[in-house]
């Protein structure tokens, strides 16, 4: 309980030597010990590699979930994991439970820091100096400093508890696949991070989807009933929550379409922050789009597949994959298509072979078939995610609509329930993401996505179509236009031409940006795919040898 948890590891008494905190050898005992785990499962051997023997450009198409799967080995950590996990789970649990209000009362005022950020924590997240600057700080200070309060004591002690705890359980999934098999292990892991989940800060929360979540949606074994115990559950109350609070939170900054209202205790801000309005806001903010750059992350793996970007991705793991192993069990990238996500501009090269070969396969034809819910709700935060001022967020929402709309085209079963939102919400969200100063890199991304829906998805609703024509300045006359040169042209590229050339004559405020730039713009030569684009104007159209292209100044 939390009372005892507090009593236990942060009561402080008076003692012959003055006033003491009489508990430390109790947290330095459980730290220590969380700490010698950590140690001890990172330097275990990770398993060794599997490359599926499933083309992975089939995933969305033909959903084959192995029913019957070979028990993973007995690993040496097998026995210590048993007793271990089940007390690590109620130390992340009790941790929660003090963000909670019921928690919140049973913190003494001189505990109350724990709330807050440490100096070094918002250093770091400020990126202003790094960590190191602050410890020189601290060193230059030498011994005339007073002794930190009880309060920083157990708020760093608190904060390492928690990160380690993450670590462990990020760790234990990447290196030891014998943990998906401990019975009762999945419901203690929803309950430890879902029954807090409404007054879990960004900060945590971000950690959690990186570390924990991240590496259980890339190792979960790839079979129907362990997907359902172990990601089903986390999908149906995770991603609706993740959709409000984000959503939300960026309402709060005048980006994305408006949402319902989201309260707790926390919003991220108040309570975590201390200091100036201004640096209050930029830390927010901050935290924000981390936090919205690993959800997505984490959506996109799931629509689309791929290799993850936390630091328990598979090819991350030192000696996880010989190449010369597995070389010819890789699938042919020739016919990747856009939901594996690979590229025949690597073919060949060791390193793009070794991420090739532990490709996480999609989940999106398990959604659809078990979980159309949630898949809902991955398809509203990735569009919504494409109206969001930040450009790492948006192109993972980029991502993970492209597998959306791949899925809607090859009649993936239960699919026909995205035709709807794809070819209106989405589409609409996508023509607002065009006017977004921060999707400027992806501006060939996003018309070659609108392009997919009108060509892909109008071939099942006319939703599309209405969308198109409904723009401002778009005639009948130069919508039939623009239908009858779509309907001549068989290039992917030249649909992507004529759907730039409709944007650009439309008259509305939000697309206006697009038509200015044909006034400005210029033509070069475009040789081969190597081009910096740092040192260049983003490109419309895609990179082809020798191609000449149209290079856009600004878009505003």
């Amino acid at each position: 309980s939390t009372p005892a948890f507090l009593q236990i590891y942060s009561h402080a008494a008076p003692s012959p030597h003055g006033s003491v905190d009489d508990n430390s050898d109790h947290r330095w005992n459980l730290i220590s010990d969380l700490h010698m785990l950590e140690r001890t499962i990172r330097r275990l051997p990770p398993p060794p590699s599997t490359p599926s023997t499933s083309d992975p450009t089939l995933s969305t198409s033909s959903p084959r979930l192995e029913e019957s799967q070979p028990a993973p080995e007995a690993h040496p950590f097998d026995p210590h994991a048993q007793w271990m996990l089940p007390a690590l789970l109620n130390v992340l649990r009790a941790i929660h439970t003090l963000w909670t209000p019921l928690g919140r009362q049973h913190v003494p005022a001189n505990l109350a820091l724990i709330y807050e950020m440490s100096p070094s924590e918002r250093t770091v997240l400020m990126a202003v100096g790094g960590l190191d600057r602050t410890l020189k700080a601290d060193e230059a200070g030498g011994g005339s400093e007073e002794a930190p309060a009880l309060g920083e004591i157990v708020r760093d002690w608190v904060k390492n508890l928690r990160d380690s705890g993450y670590q462990i359980l990020g760790l234990l999934m990447s290196h030891i696949p014998s943990v998906f098999s401990m019975p009762g292990l999945a419901p203690a892991l929803h309950q430890t991070f879902l029954e807090s989940l409404e007054h879990m800060e960004h900060r945590h929360l971000r950690a959690a989807v990186r570390v924990v979540l991240q590496s259980l949606v890339l190792h979960c074994p790839i079979s129907d009933s362990s997907l359902s115990e172990w990601v089903g559950l986390l999908l149906e109350r995770l991603l609706p929550h993740m959709h409000t609070r984000l959503q939300v939170e960026w309402n709060k900054l005048g980006a994305g379409p408006q949402a319902g209202a989201w309260t707790t205790e926390q919003d991220g801000r108040a309570s975590a922050l201390e200091g100036g309005a201004v640096t209050n806001e930029v830390l927010w903010e901050r935290i924000l789009r981390d936090l919205s750059r690993d959800y997505l992350a984490v959506l996109q793996l799931l629509a689309a597949g791929g290799h993850g970007t936390g630091a328990y991705a598979p090819f991350r793991v030192k000696g996880s994959l010989k190449p010369s192993q597995n070389q010819a069990q890789l699938p042919d990238p020739a016919r990747a298509g856009p939901v594996a996500g690979t590229s025949t501009q690597n073919t060949g090269a060791v390193a793009a072979s070794k991420v090739l070969s532990e490709m996480r396969p999609p989940m999106l034809s398990w959604m659809l078939s078990h979980h159309q819910t949630a898949v809902i709700q991955l398809t509203e935060t990735a569009s919504s995610a494409l109206t969001w001022p930040d450009s790492d967020t948006a192109h993972k929402g980029i991502m993970s609509c492209k597998a959306l709309v791949a899925a809607i085209h090859s009649s993936v079963a239960g699919a026909g329930s995205l035709v709807e939102g794809v070819g209106d919400w989405v589409l609409r969200r996508s023509l607002e993401g065009l006017t977004l100063t921060s999707n400027q890199g992806h501006q060939g991304e996003l018309i070659a996505l609108i392009r997919d829906i009108l060509v892909q998805v109008g071939a099942h609703t006319p939703g599309p179509q209405s969308v198109m024509a409904s723009l401002p300045g778009v005639s009948a006359e130069v919508y039939q236009g623009f239908c009858a040169q779509m309907g001549v042209t068989r290039s992917d590229k030249e649909q992507r031409v004529h759907v730039k050339k409709l944007l650009m004559h439309s008259g509305g405020d939000s697309l206006r940006a697009l038509a200015s730039v044909t006034q400005n713009s210029c033509k070069v030569m475009v040789k081969g795919v190597g081009t910096d684009p740092g040192r260049m104007m983003q490109r419309y159209t895609s990179s082809m040898g020798g191609a000449e292209e149209v290079v856009m100044p600004s878009l505003f």
